[in-house]
């Protein structure tokens, strides 16, 4: 009895998620960051993001104009925000590097 309620279930799941991939639209470029500053910062706070094509800020290279996120809620030094640096941010990144 158990088996034929789980099969059920994966097939019912498996009609759902073919009937939405039908009608599903492109993913944006954004995305949500979760991150963790120092655990002392409690309130509201002003942030800076920038996006380098290398984690070596001294050879790497912005890759798109910085984004400022003002009055971030930020609780035991950690916050969340949504951030879009754009679409072709990887075509960018290979052309400042020299790779394409």
């Amino acid at each position: 009895m158990k088996t034929t309620k789980v099969s059920t279930i994966v097939a019912l799941c498996l009609v759902v998620l073919s009937a939405n991939s039908t009608t599903a639209m492109p993913l944006g470029s954004g995305f949500i960051y979760q991150g963790n500053a120092n655990s002392l910062m409690d309130g509201l706070y002003d942030f800076e993001f920038a996006l380098y094509d290398d984690p070596d800020l001294n050879i790497g290279i912005q890759v798109e104009s910085s984004i400022f996120l003002d009055d971030i809620d930020v609780v035991n030094g950690h916050f969340i925000v949504q951030l879009d640096f754009g679409s072709d941010i990887p075509k960018r990144a290979e052309s400042n590097s020299g790779g394409g």
